[in-house]
C-alpha cells in the first residue's frame, strides 16, 4: 500500500474542498512564484554565461587591436594560404565537372517533359553554384583578422 492510502487521500481531497478561494489562490500563486523563482535561477545562470563569453570576446579583441591575433590556420605565410585556395578550388572544379558539386533530383518534369525537367535542374544548380561561390569569394576578398568572427557567423 501507498505512503498515503485511500482513504487519506480522500481526506485531502475533502480538506483542499473546504478551503475558501482566497486560500486556493494563495496556494496557486505561491506554486507560480516557486515556477517563476525556479526560471529567474536559470535565466541568471544563462547571464553569468553569457558574461564569461563577452569578457573573453573582449579581451580578444582588444589583443587584436595591438595586433596579437590567433590565427584559426596553421599556414604562416601568405603564399601557402594561395596554395591552400588553389588546391580548394582544384577540387571544387573537379567535383562540378564530376556532376557531384550539387545534388538534384533529375526526374522532374516541367509542362510533361522530362529532358526540360532535366533542363531547369541543371540550371537550378548552376545558379545554386554560382551564388554559393560568389558569397564565398566575397567572404575571402573581405576577411580580416578583426572580422573573422563576423564573418564565420555569416556563412
Amino acid at each position: 500500500m501507498s505512503l498515503f492510502g485511500f482513504s487519506e487521500k480522500k481526506e485531502i481531497e475533502r480538506l483542499k474542498a473546504q478551503l475558501s478561494p482566497e486560500q486556493n489562490q494563495l496556494d496557486y500563486l505561491a506554486q507560480k512564484i516557486k515556477e517563476a523563482r525556479a526560471e529567474l535561477q536559470s535565466v541568471q545562470n544563462q547571464v553569468k554565461e553569457a558574461k564569461k563569453q563577452i569578457i573573453e570576446t573582449d579581451e580578444a579583441a582588444l589583443l587584436q587591436s595591438f595586433g596579437i591575433y590567433t590565427p584559426h590556420y596553421s599556414y604562416t605565410t601568405s603564399d601557402e594560404y594561395k596554395d591552400k585556395l588553389k588546391e580548394v578550388r582544384d577540387k571544387q572544379k573537379a567535383l562540378v565537372k564530376s556532376g557531384k558539386a550539387v545534388a538534384g533530383n533529375e526526374n522532374w518534369k516541367v509542362n510533361g517533359s522530362l529532358s526540360q525537367g532535366k533542363k531547369m535542374v541543371r540550371d537550378m544548380q548552376k545558379l545554386l553554384l554560382r551564388a554559393y561561390n560568389a558569397e564565398c569569394d566575397d567572404a575571402i576578398e573581405h576577411v580580416r583578422f578583426n572580422n573573422i568572427e563576423a564573418c564565420t557567423k555569416k556563412n
